[in-house]
Order: structure tokens, then C-alpha cells, then sequence
């Protein structure tokens, strides 16, 4: 299992996917609340996950899989590498140039547009939520890639 975490300025877009990407469930988290974030996912406490969560793709996945942690070169990187270096989690760092713009893709891919909407461009609609959960998983989709080419 991975998770990629987008890490911004306030807040905080985070997603669990499946060894291949597909996602699990995604969320986004204030910056004060990512101590007891992170702290109920590696717990594995899921409940206690449910203020935070944005989409919820999978009723069930493998609570025990081990974690792996990918984090986006963006804003507060390193200020999100320490604290997860404090927690004893090593975590890869991958490039996040253009990832909100991927997640505006990945928003339409899982909410198609109904009525009218279909009828403009994805570039001229606007999610009517913030993304980042969804930046997160362009982020561990982007290690997979990278993985796989090594």
C-alpha cells in the first residue's frame, strides 16, 4: 500500500492506493492535525480517519499491507520529511510541478460532468472541492511510473 501526501502551506492532501495506484481512499488534513493523522494511520485505526476523508473507493483493503510513504517536492517537503523522520518513517520524494493540474483530470475521471457541463471543456470547469487529496495520488501514480522504469 502507498501513501502520497501533497504537502501545502494549510493543508495537507493525502491518498492511499494499492501497489498499482488504484485508489483506496483519499483525503486532505489541516497542518495542525497531521500528528493525529498520521497517527491513526499507522495504527491502523480507520475510523478515526473519517473527519479527513474526500473520496472512499474501496470498502475494503488490506489494513496489514505494509506502507510505503511518497511525498511531493512541493511547499513544506521538508518541514513534512521531519516530522515523518520523527516518527521513524522513511519516505521517497517525488517532483510535483503540474500535479494539481493532473488532479483536475483525475477529478472529472471520478466525478464525470452531468448535464450541460459536458458540454465545456475540462479546463474551463472548476472542482467544486479542493484537490489536493487528489495531487496526492497523481504523486504516488508518478513513483509508480518511476519505480517501474528502474
Amino acid at each position: 500500500m502507498l501513501l502520497g501526501i501533497d504537502p501545502g502551506r494549510d493543508k495537507i492532501g493525502w491518498a492511499l492506493t494499492d501497489d498499482n495506484g488504484v485508489l483506496l481512499i483519499s483525503g486532505i488534513v489541516k497542518k495542525q492535525d497531521l500528528p493525529l493523522f498520521l497517527e491513526s494511520l499507522l495504527k491502523r485505526e480507520w475510523a478515526l480517519l473519517t473527519p479527513w476523508i474526500r473520496e472512499n473507493r474501496k470498502n475494503y483493503f488490506n489494513p496489514d499491507t505494509d506502507l510505503r510513504v511518497v511525498v511531493g517536492n512541493g511547499t513544506t517537503c521538508q518541514e513534512i520529511l521531519s516530522f515523518l523522520e520523527g516518527q521513524g518513517i522513511y519516505a521517497e520524494i517525488v517532483e510535483e510541478r503540474g500535479s494539481t493540474l493532473e488532479a483536475r483530470k483525475v477529478f472529472w475521471s471520478l466525478h464525470p460532468p452531468k448535464g450541460l457541463w459536458k458540454l465545456f471543456p475540462d479546463s474551463l470547469r472548476t472542482p467544486n472541492r479542493d484537490i489536493d487529496d487528489l495531487a496526492a495520488l497523481v504523486i504516488v501514480r508518478r513513483y509508480i511510473t518511476l519505480e517501474a522504469r528502474e
